[in-house]
């Protein structure tokens, strides 16, 4: 596969605002836009692109004689009118809009953008109640090296769209505040990706194919609590689904499935309490369901190439292990005569000196016919001192 993958980036952002305000509204009318420029560089066996031969042996390791140069730049600029108003107490809207307008690698698109987003704070007092919705429609440009590949095969690709609609509420009892938001986000023209991107399956193929869609919902939940100078507490906990349909491509699966980042359940747990003498010790606590694998049920000969290539099972059927990690922090902090100085010790990835590193990914032999886990990171420790002037 791909040995090394070099990006030089160069970037100008320019954004300017004019407000206007009154004592129930505030309006701004902006402006914003991007210019964006990427030198990509790939490397290794299978670098040179559309070429389906064996490399020759590289006596001296040098995996950088096989190099591809693409180049692709992006520019963006985006007039948006953005409105807060207060019609009644405890009500507050937001309108707006945002025309965007892309020019991809010299191909020019454009979006029309509605966005809205309410409040009505119910109640007030240690049992505060606030309603919220939102709605919107949103873009993005394709990532550079996939623009890069297309633009270099003859075509481009569109922006990326999403819609996106939520609301929840928040609810204070005394120290403690509760927040859920339950969300649904619609995507379209999403792109897949040649299982060897950037390499093309076959002489003649695309290496990434525009079309592809997908579907976020779920619900996400927050319970905070804390006393300053005493201690603080979150609590959060997500249940969220992500699904995915590729692209109509040689190599795109015609059926809805599980993206890769999709984890069902997350739950983390943060805390910090103030000790005497200046002492502070946190931790943070994170469990999620384990991610999503391209399984391989096997490979095949290819005689053309002189090598396995995997056969992959159906995606989304099987998942890594839970994954799960426990951070600990402590802080010894003083005021001296002209700085605070704090010294603190991190503890990242404790649970793995009890139960073991997660399994986040696999290495497979040379005909694919068994795997070994590859391991995360195992306990890493880290001691410093800040001082504050």
């Amino acid at each position: 596969g791909l040995q090394f993958r070099d990006v030089q980036t160069y970037e100008a952002q320019l954004r300017d605002e004019l407000t206007y305000r009154s004592a129930t509204t505030k309006v701004i009318l902006g402006f914003d836009g991007t210019a964006r420029t990427d030198d990509i560089a790939y490397g290794g066996l299978l670098a040179p692109t559309n070429v389906r031969e064996l490399a020759p042996a590289d006596l001296d390791a040098v995996v950088g004689a096989d190099r591809v140069r693409r180049d692709v730049w992006r520019t963006t600029a985006a007039l948006y009118l953005e409105g807060n108003l207060t019609p009644l107490d405890d009500v507050l809207l937001t309108p707006g809009i945002r025309a965007e307008t892309y020019l991809l690698d010299g191909e020019a698109h454009f979006s029309l953008e509605p966005r809205f987003a309410g409040s009505w704070q119910v109640t007030h007092g240690d049992y505060a109640t606030l309603l919220k919705v939102a709605a919107g429609s949103f873009s993005r440009p394709p990532d550079e090296d996939e623009l890069a590949e297309a633009v270099a095969q003859g075509f481009t690709l569109p922006p990326q769209q999403a819609l996106d609609i939520q609301g929840g509420f928040d609810q204070e009892v005394g120290l403690a505040r509760f927040s859920t938001t339950l969300f649904s986000v619609w995507r379209s023209e999403l792109t897949t990706k040649a299982p060897n991107f950037p390499v093309p399956p076959r002489f003649g193929e695309r290496a990434v194919y525009a079309g592809a869609s997908g579907q976020s919902y779920g619900l996400e939940m927050i319970l905070r609590s804390g006393a300053p100078g005493k201690f603080f507490a979150w609590i959060t906990y997500s249940l969220i689904r992500n699904e995915r349909t590729d692209a109509p491509s040689p190599y795109g699966v015609p059926y809805a499935y599980v993206s890769p980042f999709d984890t069902t359940h997350l739950l983390g747990i943060v805390g910090q309490t103030y000790l005497p003498w200046g002492f502070r010790v946190g931790a943070r606590y994170r469990i999620a369901t384990g991610m999503p694998i391209d399984d391989v049920a096997g490979g095949t000969f290819d005689a053309d190439l002189g090598r396995f290539e995997p056969a992959f099972a159906p995606k989304g059927t099987t998942r890594f292990p839970p994954f799960s990690a426990l951070d600990v922090r402590v802080d010894w902090e003083t005021t001296l005569s002209w700085f605070v100085l704090d010294c603190y010790g991190d503890f990242v990835n404790v649970n793995t000196a009890l139960f073991g590193r997660p399994v986040e990914g696999l290495f497979y032999n040379f005909d694919f016919s068994s795997s070994q886990p590859h391991f995360g990171l195992p306990l890493i420790p880290a001691i410093g001192a800040k001082a504050s002037f």
